[in-house]
């Protein structure tokens, strides 16, 4: 059995971790088996999940500039004190240039993961982007949840060598297929009933723009209609001021994080996402699964159209021109998936994803990285473009 650490800094529900624990969900645990490690919030829920599934989790020191020395020594002695993990599945970019290389020096075989377009901007995203530019020359594999991702973080040319996988965000497909049944009963919590409800997921911060829909609100004055915004975050109160100062609060509906987000997607009416930087986020692929016409900001890789609901459109049109594009969107309501549709997100099942990873993870415990070419070698993701 081949023991992957994998390092995702939070423990939460949303985004890269519920992918990644969705993959782990349909991993064969007799072969392969995930340890985690965190710097911070741990949901209590999921902690005893991957308990129960036989992970441990650990913690991390966060990194801060200052501390540099003694969270690269806390590494080096993880490392030193755990020689049972062969894989390590980075999915912190800014400090993988600290913890690659003492992987590395323990023998271990080195993942870093690209799920992200942009740091920001300012002097901290700055930083950011110098630290990761030595990772491209220290990874033994490359992965990336879109053609964007892979290229912002590790150049052109890495994504061009054999060290390169697109890895595509994956979701249980069938958990998030339309349910009249549910529809209604969610509604009924969440006080939706006989409402038009415009939904987004994710979590509260800056890349995802939320404050864009706050604004968009003023611009659907309806009684009718209502804001569905699920997620926490650092934003989060940020973003409930913003909805008091221009009189919308009424009309929306903070969840905060929620660990049934299947059934809170049947709630919705249509899915809004007005990113300012995306890698290909999960909630789109959750929300198109169920059937949502989804009005995605052009911001957002091409590689997450999966069916023929999603449009994308220009933040620079500002929030009147979308307004306009939610209220059409409202008045079709969602979309049955036909059988092109129902194809395109089977290749994004995490069924089908956790297989392809499970056998990449033990050739990378055979040591296959250092095969010569003529040999048999992980193949996964080695996809062209035209199939993805």
């Amino acid at each position: 059995m081949v023991r992957v650490l994998q390092y995702i800094g939070l423990l939460q529900t949303g985004g890269s971790q519920s992918f990644i624990l969705e993959l782990y969900r349909n991993m064969d645990r007799t072969k392969v088996q995930f340890d985690f490690i965190v710097f911070s919030q741990v949901n209590q829920e999921l902690a005893r999940e991957i308990r129960k599934l036989g992970g441990k989790i650990y913690k991390s020191p966060q990194y801060c500039g200052v501390n540099h020395f003694e969270y690269q020594k806390w590494w080096d002695s993880f490392f030193y004190s755990h020689p049972e993990y062969q894989v390590l599945h980075g999915h912190i970019r800014s400090v993988a240039a600290i913890y690659t290389p003492a992987a590395k020096k323990y023998g271990l075989t080195v993942i870093v993961h690209s799920h992200s377009t942009s740091n920001g901007t300012g002097i901290r995203a700055g930083l950011k982007d110098l630290m990761q530019l030595p990772i491209r020359f220290q990874a033994d594999y490359f992965f990336a949840c879109s053609k964007e991702a892979g290229e912002w973080l590790f150049g052109r040319k890495a994504c061009t060598s054999a060290k390169y996988r697109f890895v595509p965000n994956s979701i249980a497909v069938r958990k998030f297929l339309y349910q009249e049944a549910a529809r209604q009963k969610v509604r009924d919590e969440l006080n939706l009933s006989g409402k038009k409800v415009i939904g987004n997921a994710g979590r509260i911060a800056e890349p995802k723009n939320q404050v864009f829909l706050i604004e968009m609100m003023q611009h659907i004055p309806d009684d009718d209609v209502r804001l569905l915004i699920v997620g926490d975050g650092c934003l989060l109160q940020d973003l409930k001021r913003k909805a008091v100062q221009l009189g919308v609060d009424g009309r929306v509906v903070f969840t905060g994080a929620r660990n049934d987000m299947h059934r809170v997607y049947q709630a919705m009416d249509v899915f809004v996402f007005p990113s300012l930087w995306e890698g290909l986020p999960v909630s789109l692929i959750e929300a198109q699964a169920g059937g949502l016409r989804c009005l995605v900001s052009d911001r957002v890789t091409r590689d997450v159209v999966l069916t023929k609901g999603i449009k994308r459109l220009p933040l620079e049109k500002g929030t009147g021109y979308w307004a306009a594009q939610v209220k059409q969107a409202l008045r079709f309501g969602r979309k049955s998936l036909d059988k092109e549709d129902m194809e395109r997100l089977e290749k994004f099942d995490s069924c089908h994803v956790a297989q392809e990873l499970q056998e990449f993870y033990l050739c990378c415990m055979k040591d296959m990285h250092q095969m010569r070419p003529g040999t048999k070698q992980p193949v996964f993701g080695r996809r062209k473009d035209s199939e993805r």
